[in-house]
């Protein structure tokens, strides 16, 4: 398993969801992840549809995953949200994302939403958004990542 939050979060994304989107996920999982009963999604405030897992770390916050569909909410808390945007950005580019916007979060004051967008050849976008924390105010606001998927127009 990937050493921090921000690796397993990267991973959960690209090898995960983005494969989901584009319609040829296969194999086992990233990573081995426990089940969140419906208290647990209620304290992290996720709908009980869906598939909602945690996966611990052996040092550190755990990773969270709600996934629905073909899309996926991934996110966590802790001092990797320093790391997070830089390990994430690196490998979304890697799999082929354009950056497309980056601007204060329009309803949480200290964060900022960083999109990507990612064109498969069989028409299908994965469209991603990064919630991260600004420098004066990091761990405890928490790192989101957002993958949607959507239809190329024509």
């Amino acid at each position: 398993m990937p050493g921090s939050q921000c690796e397993l979060a990267a991973r959960l994304l690209v090898e995960g969801a983005l494969p989901t989107i584009r319609g040829d996920a296969s194999g086992p999982p990233v990573a081995p992840g426990r089940i969140l009963s419906p208290e647990q999604r209620d304290r992290l405030s996720l709908p009980n549809s869906g598939m909602a897992f945690v996966y611990a770390q052996e040092a550190g916050e755990p990773v969270f995953a709600h996934l629905l569909g073909s899309n996926a909410d991934i996110f966590f808390y802790g001092g990797e949200t320093v790391n997070g945007l830089a390990v994430v950005d690196g490998a979304l580019k890697k799999a082929g994302a354009t950056q497309t916007d980056d601007i204060k979060h329009p309803q949480k004051p200290g964060l900022r939403s960083r999109e990507y967008r990612v064109d498969f050849p069989n028409d299908r976008v994965a469209l991603i958004e990064v919630v991260y924390p600004t420098e004066r105010d990091q761990a405890d606001k928490g790192f989101w990542i957002r993958a949607r998927a959507n239809q190329r127009s024509q």
